[in-house]
């Protein structure tokens, strides 16, 4: 377990609440303590980081890998107007034998896996996983997952692939990158009449990737994914 230092030095209770023996602290700035990357061999290994610095230090995990992004809990001080996440998680392990991906985007993007699943009436929680293709340019496009319905648009998220919390140029072929997201309806979820759109478009211009199915054929501009109850 790798810990910012931030958190032990700015907030004492944790080393309280934590066997120190257990993690190991690092500086951002300075990077992991790891000065020839962390690879596959060093897997399985966590990081916890503030996600509101640079996370160049994230370059030195190296491919084959995956990881899992999840953000921490939502947090609020009592003269802090918004709420936000006090840390983000980082899960690296190493990277399983790679199945045929269940699209690619553009030429742009692998997406590995894409699942859905109904965690109540009115919520869709929806797990994707993502890898770089190797012919990709500079530029990253932007993620959205939109839930259709009857009225239009029911449910969303637009923003960068990985909540934005995984280096632009850390996109890369070998490194597959988890990522979880959790949408609220305000009314159930209707299988009949509702679906789950997934696709990747350019900020600069809204144009969507074009999909390439399983089987390499097209498949429009958006994958679709039906939630399990």
């Amino acid at each position: 377990v790798f810990l910012d230092r931030r958190f032990p030095d700015g907030w004492p209770s944790v080393r309280f609440l934590l066997d120190d023996s257990r993690y190991t602290t690092f500086s951002p700035a300075e990077g992991l303590p790891a000065p020839d990357g962390l690879s596959v061999a060093d897997a399985p290994f966590v990081i916890y980081a503030w996600p509101y610095d640079s996370l160049e230090f994230l370059t030195t995990i190296r491919p084959p890998a995956r990881v899992d992004i999840t953000p921490g809990p939502p947090a609020r001080g009592d003269l802090e107007p918004e709420p936000y996440s006090l840390f983000t998680r980082y899960a690296v392990t190493s990277n399983p034998t790679a199945n045929e991906p269940v699209a690619t985007l553009g030429g742009e993007f692998k997406l590995a896996r894409a699942a859905a699943e109904l965690t109540a009436p009115d919520t869709i929680a929806i797990a994707l996983d993502w890898e770089r293709m190797a012919a990709a340019g500079d530029s990253l496009p932007s993620l959205f997952i939109h839930v259709l319905g009857p009225e239009g648009m029911a449910a969303q998220y637009d923003g960068p692939p990985g909540r934005g919390l995984w280096p632009p140029d850390q996109w890369q072929e070998g490194i597959i990158v988890g990522e979880r997201h959790e949408l609220q309806l305000n009314r159930p979820f209707n299988p009949t009449t509702d679906t789950v759109q997934i696709g990747l478009y350019w900020p600069e211009t809204g144009e969507r990737l074009p999909v390439l199915n399983a089987r390499g054929n097209p498949a429009g501009d958006a994958v679709i994914v039906t939630p399990e109850p």
